[in-house]
């Protein structure tokens, strides 16, 4: 199945991401196992998806995998299944992640077509505006992708601190907290408690902080001085992520 990469590719990226756990499990004396944590999974084997990377090559011993949509979990759940490495324990959780605050449920939207399911997102017209920008490439089925129809799914929608006791990872020192939420990520980080919450490594997609395909202004700024205040400074930006590690 054909699908849009953006930014570095998920090996590249993933190489990256793993010198940099490195350098903080160094830096923290951190030994045990190496444990990633990830919001927003979608399928799994996507190209640009540096976590699935990282797993397919061993370099995780844990990992926790959270994809709201039901219908993508299920294949996000068969392809866990073709991980070669025996020694991986992988948790998969079928929730939307929110605030205390949130509903037990939310409304989440997403192309018909699963070619475009990496766009699913709580806004209605940020998937209709991401479908629209699919114009820009001359791919032969993107005339179909651009005029599938938006479904509407109502998915469980629970904190991380939920999940995370759910699967009695809330006091595991993990190596990574991976967020790709189409342009909720900043919402989900704000709605973490991070008084005792501490990945050495926090990643995250910034291309829609100011809006659909609008990266990197007023709200990412002032984001990234309340993670400053909250213990994380930037490691690197790429074309479509961010990297902050734990000082």
């Amino acid at each position: 199945m054909s699908m849009f990469y953006f930014g570095l590719s998920g090996k590249r990226m993933g190489k990256a991401i793993i010198n940099t756990i490195q350098v903080q499990r160094d830096k923290h004396n951190v030994n045990g196992p190496r444990i990633a944590v990830q919001i927003g999974s979608n399928t799994g084997n996507v190209g640009n998806d540096p976590i699935w990377a990282l797993l397919e090559d061993g370099s995780f011993d844990k990992a926790l995998l959270i994809e709201p949509l039901p219908h993508v979990f299920k294949r996000l759940k068969r392809n866990c299944e073709n991980l070669t490495s025996k020694n991986l324990e992988i948790a998969l959780d079928n929730t939307a992640i929110g605030s205390k605050s949130d509903p037990e449920k939310i409304t989440l939207y997403s192309a018909a077509d699963e070619r475009a399911s990496q766009l699913a997102s709580r806004e209605k017209l940020h998937t209709t505006q991401w479908l629209n920008q699919y114009k820009i490439f001359g791919i032969p089925f993107i005339p179909k992708v651009i005029d599938t129809s938006i479904v509407k799914h109502e998915v469980p929608c629970n904190p991380l601190s939920t999940v995370l006791l759910r699967h009695n990872m809330q006091n595991k020192q993990l190596d990574i907290l991976d967020v790709d939420t189409e342009g909720y990520d900043l919402e989900i980080l704000d709605g973490i408690d991070w008084t005792d919450f501490k990945p050495l490594v926090v990643a995250f997609e910034h291309g829609h902080t100011e809006g659909t395909q609008k990266p990197c202004g007023e709200r990412y700024n002032k984001f990234l001085e309340r993670m400053n205040e909250r213990g994380y400074d930037v490691a690197f930006i790429d074309v479509a992520d961010t990297v902050l590690v734990l000082r």
